[in-house]
């Protein structure tokens, strides 16, 4: 017996230990949003609910959508793509998702193959981290650390050096093999930036994500020339240079080609529109290339006219680096055409399984609609307006703060439907009020003659408010700065963000004015690959 016991606790230890190394996993993984969230939730999806695999970079993830494949044609797809990845990424990921989908199509976008991008080990760390620990991610980290591996081949064409030169300089000795299986191997070091959100997978979600799609709302007019694609357009001698192909990138597409074969699964390259990375030359290349492996490739950029794109709505960067959601979703509607024109792709929408797998994906992209239009209101009463439709949705603070005469009947009866009622004094005159609202109703509510009407309280768990006039401030955080009238914050307490704060001095009309911290969060980014 004793024996026994000995030997039990030989097994279980090692076992427990095991169990909290792979634990600790992700907790020390670096989060990087949204590709992290890309990858780690392809593997949640149920088995064999998958029928289109778009493998890519940021040019599938931002300008396919999923959402409308779904919406006009029962097609279930996803965007398995990660910034900037490489078709040896690519490759890989194929391999892995084949081992829990049947897509009876994959779709690959070209920008992999030319020579002009960079991948870094931050791009394939993008890809490797949330991959599951079995053959296929062993058979990637060797790709990439292995001696003469992508990480040494793209350092020595940076550096001039050769690959053993690379290699015995390198001097990280978490550069390897094992540390691509064991992300904590890489990220030991990270213990002292570790934050309450690497404890949660959360952060891996934000930002909302659609079955791989990111959906970019706002809209900025391309700047630049929108005739990048024009045969007589003159290119510099720099960027005919760097439009050939990468010889690694063509290896692997003939991996991935051979792959689809095996399993007898078409393979369709596509180019998605970007006026930034693109042009003619580049796209010959290619075609030159998919008529000697026997493949199809669509150039997307040369049928912009034919699905109607406007490069002054439908792009998010001036240089027209991706689309946003509205030229996503032209451009999609025209290729789900194309896709069904070529093969027999069933429509989904009418099993049960699938609508149930997509009918949370498509509330959140209504909800992420309906949040973007709220931002876009500049003026009170077209904010309350649609701030109407969604009570119930959010945690809202309406403080008001003034001489009680220059908040409208109008505005006042459209606060009265958010359930908002500030209350007047005798001679007529509004009373400095604080509204309180969460998903359930009026959780605070006061009027007051006094001057400074305060409100200091956690009414949840972590979650302190605080309203001083019409300072309204979250967890010690102040979203507005309107010195007097009246301020609104509109907070989601479920995703722990903040979805606006405006603030109105009604001195000079309704025009809103956003807090700095709210304009950051909806700001449009610099252009990024």
């Amino acid at each position: 017996m004793r024996k026994a016991k000995i030997l039990i606790k030989m097994l279980v230890f090692p076992l427990i230990c095991t169990l909290i190394f792979c634990g600790i996993q992700t907790i020390f993984t670096v989060k990087a949003t949204p590709s992290s969230g890309i990858v780690s939730q392809f593997y949640d999806l149920p088995e064999d609910s998958v029928d289109v695999l778009f493998l890519g970079s940021c040019n599938i993830y931002n300008n396919v959508s999923t959402v409308t494949l779904w919406e006009e044609y029962g097609i279930s797809a996803y965007n398995f793509a990660t910034s900037d990845q490489s078709m040896c990424t690519s490759y890989y990921f194929l391999k892995s998702a084949l081992s829990r989908q049947q897509p009876k199509l994959v779709v690959i976008d070209v920008l992999m193959l030319i020579e002009y991008l960079e991948i870094t080990e931050e791009n394939y760390r993008w890809a490797l981290d949330y991959m599951p620990l079995n053959k296929t991610k062993l058979e990637f980290s060797q790709a990439i650390y292995g001696k003469g591996g992508s990480i040494d081949r793209a350092n020595a064409r940076k550096q001039d050096l050769s690959v053993s030169e690379v290699v015995e300089n390198s001097g990280d000795a978490t550069l390897n093999i094992l540390s691509g299986l064991f992300p904590m191997l890489r990220y030991h070091d990270r213990w002292l930036d570790i934050g309450k959100d690497d404890f949660t997978s959360a952060s891996l979600a934000e930002p909302a994500l659609f079955m791989g799609f990111e959906a970019l709302f706002p809209s900025v007019a391309l700047t630049v020339r929108s005739d990048y694609m024009d045969e007589s357009r003159e290119l510099s001698a720099y960027t005919v240079s760097i439009s050939h192909l990468l010889d690694e990138a063509v290896e692997y597409l003939a991996k991935i080609q051979t792959l689809c074969e095996q399993e007898g699964i078409p393979l369709l390259l596509i180019k998605t529109p970007t006026a930034h990375y693109w042009n003619l030359v580049r796209s010959q290349n290619v075609t030159e290339l998919a008529a000697e492996m026997g493949l199809e490739f669509i150039d997307y950029n040369l049928l912009t006219d034919a699905f109607g794109l406007d490069w002054s709505t439908d792009t998010y960067t001036w240089e027209g680096r991706r689309l946003n959601a509205r030229g996503a979703e032209k451009f999609t509607r025209y290729l789900g055409e194309n896709l069904l024109e070529r093969w027999p792709l069933p429509d989904r929408r009418s099993e049960e399984a699938y609508t149930a797998l997509w009918a949370p994906v498509m509330e959140r992209y209504r909800k992420e609609e309906r949040l973007y239009a709220l931002t876009q209101e500049n003026d009170l009463a077209g904010f309350l307006e649609v701030l109407a439709d969604y009570t119930g949705h959010y945690e809202v603070i309406v403080s008001y703060y003034g001489d009680g005469e220059n908040l409208s009947a109008a505005l006042l009866e459209v606060l009265g439907k958010l359930g908002f009622c500030p209350q007047k004094s005798a001679d007529g005159r509004l009373l400095a009020y604080i509204g309180i609202m969460d998903r359930t109703g009026m959780l605070y509510e006061e009027s007051s003659p006094e001057r400074y009407l305060t409100y200091n309280n956690a009414p949840f768990p972590d979650f302190l408010i605080q309203v001083q006039n019409t300072a309204i401030g979250i967890n010690h955080n102040n979203f507005t700065r309107v010195q007097g009238g009246l301020a609104i914050v509109v907070y989601d307490r479920q995703e722990n963000r903040l979805i606006d704060a405006v603030g109105c001095s009604l001195e000079a009309g309704d025009e809103l004015i956003r807090s700095e911290i709210s304009s950051d969060i909806f700001a449009v980014p610099a252009g990024s690959p």
